[in-house]
């Protein structure tokens, strides 16, 4: 995607680019409530983060595949 979805900023020289933050921003438009029953599995940044989460998980009893998928997660660029 050409960096489309790699990088969280927006260019404003670029209309490709212009709106590329308010793209992104709907994962955060959960807010109260969440089924746990849709979600397939849960991606980490790393391998701490990983184990982290499914502690939290097995803590609860739920059964949720945990992956670390660096690539989900924007550079800082």
């Amino acid at each position: 995607m050409d960096g489309y979805c790699k990088y969280w900023q927006s260019v404003a020289t670029n209309p490709k680019y212009l709106f590329r933050m308010e793209t992104r921003q709907a994962e955060f438009l959960v807010k109260d409530r969440f089924a746990l029953n849709h979600v397939i599995c849960i991606g980490v940044i790393d391998n701490e983060k990983q184990q982290l989460v499914e502690g939290i998980l097995q803590k609860y009893g739920l059964k949720i595949d945990v992956y670390v998928m660096k690539d989900w997660y924007y550079l800082g660029q």
